[in-house]
């Protein structure tokens, strides 16, 4: 029984130290750094500060940081911010003639009204009589109609590549 108790750790030791090794590697390979063959020069403590990173990319906010920038995982070499703009416009009016009822009068057989609008005996006596009565009169008359022209649209904030 101590035989396999012994046996069972030795494999569970070299499990481990393989699970070390290989945690190690991963951890070398994500962090840059390599582990130096028998062929290559080795590394020393003065080389590993001095190991090339690339800087980290700043993102753009359109007012400090113009260049070598990213925005929405786009990296921009030169940019240039542009502030958001409102519409701008202005009022037109028109004017349209419209035939507007003023009220209602006596129409004469000759094709006049009644000065009076009179309804009585004696009405349109001197234009033939009487046509018809309470007809609509009408007048043309002037409506002014305001219409919003716009001059140029509303911009909205953003950023435009500039071609190096």
């Amino acid at each position: 029984m101590d035989k396999k108790l012994g046996k069972l750790k030795n494999i569970l030791s070299k499990k481990m130290v393989i699970y070390i090794l290989i945690s190690v590697a991963v951890f070398l390979s994500i962090t840059g750094f390599a582990i130096a063959d028998s062929n290559q020069n080795k590394r020393t403590s003065d080389t590993v500060d001095k190991i090339d990173t690339k800087p980290e990319i700043a993102i753009c906010d359109g007012t400090k940081i113009i260049s070598d920038c990213e925005i929405d995982n786009v990296k921009y070499k030169t940019y240039r911010y542009i502030p958001a703009q409102p519409e701008k416009s202005h009022q037109q009016t028109t004017y349209t003639d419209e035939e507007v009822n003023v009220g209602v009068c006596t129409l004469c057989n000759d094709g006049t009204f009644s000065p009076s609008c009179a309804v009585g005996r004696g009405a349109c006596s001197h234009h033939g009589g009487v046509d018809q009565y309470d007809v609509p009169q009408t007048q043309t008359r002037s409506v002014p109609k305001t219409t919003t022209i716009v001059d140029s649209p509303a911009i909205p904030e953003g950023w435009e590549k500039i071609p190096a």
